[in-house]
């Protein structure tokens, strides 16, 4: 076999083992994880955006923009296995711990609590508004968007704040070896995404995007002393919603 060959198959391989982590869909395995999965994790927002941006126009087809706009929210959910709305939330509930020991505490405990429930509420609900304010048109290139910058956010955020928690968790050996090169290689992307759908609003909200994930990362160095999977579940959630946001406000 030829070196290009081998560099295709092994690029293949953390594909696959980048779908398994971040979703359902049995394409690798979570038992073996490929090194540097997250050199796709972009790549495989985007295409869960072009499943939910399928479901809305799907459902448009039938029933009114708010329907659509929910089917498109709980497609992916259920495509990730609410893999970082489960994150969002255990963060959520960290809020009601007073150190940082108890917020660890609150966040590996599997219950679900009220800050958790409100959260997840005011998530899942905002994220709508702010889609069903958008033609269809541009609700189907923000979900493409958004969810590939979301994923995007993950990498810069471990990019400017290594820290984990748990150096030797399962979380933080996935991303060993991330280099800034990787963000910016990682950011091809959205940025492509961004510029050929939205234009300087798309180039506006990887900003927003940047600085966000900046800003997480000394939050949750603060919070509770570094960064964990749920930590960075919680930042991808929010960071859909905010490039949301962005969006609607530049179409408004």
């Amino acid at each position: 076999m030829t070196r290009l060959s081998l560099r295709f198959q092994e690029e293949l391989r953390r594909f696959a083992s980048a779908s398994a982590f971040l979703t359902r869909v049995p394409l690798g395995s979570c038992e073996k994880v490929e090194p540097q999965i997250y050199l796709h994790f972009p790549l495989i927002g985007a295409l869960i955006g072009l499943t939910a941006a399928g479901s809305y126009c799907l459902l448009s087809l039938l029933y009114s923009p708010v329907i659509a706009t929910l089917g498109a929210i709980l497609v992916p959910i259920v495509l990730t296995g609410a893999l970082h709305e489960d994150g969002f939330a255990d963060v959520c509930d960290a809020f009601g711990g007073y150190t940082k020991d108890e917020r660890l505490s609150i966040m590996h405990d599997s219950r679900i609590g009220s800050f958790a429930a409100i959260g997840i509420c005011l998530l899942i609900g905002i994220k709508g508004g702010f889609l069903a304010s958008l033609p269809s048109p541009s609700a189907i290139a923000a979900l493409v968007f958004g969810h590939a910058i979301s994923r995007w956010a993950i990498i810069i955020t471990v990019t400017f704040t290594s820290n984990f928690v748990e150096q030797r968790s399962f979380t933080a050996w996935v991303f060993s070896g991330l280099t800034f090169a990787h963000g910016c290689i990682t950011g091809l992307v959205p940025i492509a995404l961004g510029l050929f759908l939205w234009g300087i609003a798309g180039l506006f909200t990887i900003v927003v995007t940047i600085v966000f994930a900046k800003l997480s990362g000394r939050f949750f160095l603060r919070f509770i002393g570094g960064l964990t999977g749920d930590a960075l579940g919680a930042v991808a959630s929010i960071a859909e919603v905010l490039a949301y946001a962005v969006l609607s406000g530049a179409w408004g």
